[in-house]
C-alpha cells in the first residue's frame, strides 16, 4: 500500500471501500449510486473507490 501512496487515513476516512477493476466500472457504480442520492451517500466520506488489477498498475507509477 505504501508503494501505491495509500495511507492509513485514506482508508479510515471513508466508511466503506469499493474495489473496481477498471475506470469504467467506477463510472458505472458512481452513476448508479448517484441515482440513489436520496440516501445521502457521499463519495470519499461514506465510500471510496480503489482501482486494482490488470494494466492499471501503470496509473500508479
Amino acid at each position: 500500500m505504501d508503494l501505491l501512496g495509500v495511507t492509513s487515513s485514506s482508508v479510515l476516512i471513508a466508511n466503506s471501500s469499493i474495489w473496481v477493476e477498471e475506470p469504467t466500472d467506477r463510472k458505472y457504480i458512481s452513476k448508479w449510486l448517484n441515482t440513489y442520492k436520496e440516501s445521502g451517500l457521499k463519495e470519499d466520506i461514506d465510500y471510496v473507490f480503489f482501482e486494482y488489477g490488470g494494466n492499471l498498475i501503470a496509473h500508479y507509477l
